[in-house]
This record gives C-alpha cells, structure tokens and sequence, in this order.
C-alpha cells in the first residue's frame, strides 16, 4: 500500500474537492483540525496503526507529507 498516496486520497476525500494541487490540509485541502483529527483515525484504520501522540505536533500534522512521515514511523514500531 502506497502511504502517500493513500494519506493524499484519504484528505481528499475528506474535503468537498475534486482535485488539489498542493499538500497543505487547511490552506490547499481546506480541513480544519477536527477533520485532521478524522484523518488521523481513518488511516490508523487502513494501515491497521496505532499512532502514538508524542509524534503529533503542529509542525508536522500540517501538510500530506507530515502525515506520511507520521504513518511510516508508526509502521515501524
């Protein structure tokens, strides 16, 4: 399973757009917290991941690349 690519249609999905160009979730994807929050539950789910909290800061729950980063590192143990 591809993690950007599923981190990337997972937002997608999640916001009321048909296509993004960028990989900012509030400014390009336009989700608010909550909806950030969602999507970090959603992917826990689909990559059957428990993500710890001590890797969730505000730096890197930002963009798709964030979320990947996050997603890997809990992939790894």
């Amino acid at each position: 399973m591809d993690i950007f690519e599923t981190v990337r249609t997972t937002a997608l999905e999640m916001s009321a757009l048909d296509s993004v160009e960028g990989s900012n979730l509030k400014e390009d994807y336009g989700l608010d917290s909550l909806s950030v929050t969602m999507l970090i539950v959603k992917l826990e789910e689909k990559f059957n991941i428990e993500i710890n909290l001590g890797l969730l800061t505000q730096g890197n729950i930002q963009t798709i690349d964030g979320i990947c980063d996050i997603v890997k590192k809990s992939l790894e143990g």
